[in-house]
């Protein structure tokens, strides 16, 4: 079970460094802030200028 737990908490981890460099990608202006691994998944605070639009937001998934 343990083992299981760490490669879930890595490729939550992993996960957010992708979902950071996407971003980044499709909107160069973001600043990427704070992306902790959480219980049920993972979560990255960004900083613009804009709010992300629900548009913005079918681009990155």
């Amino acid at each position: 079970m343990e083992n299981n737990e760490k490669f879930i908490d890595t490729l939550r981890h992993d996960t957010a460094h992708v979902l950071a460099m996407a971003v980044q990608e499709l909107f160069p202006e973001t600043q990427v802030t704070i992306g902790p691994v959480i219980e049920n998944g993972f979560y990255y605070d960004f900083d613009r200028k804009d709010p992300f639009t629900d548009k913005d937001l079918k681009h990155i998934i």
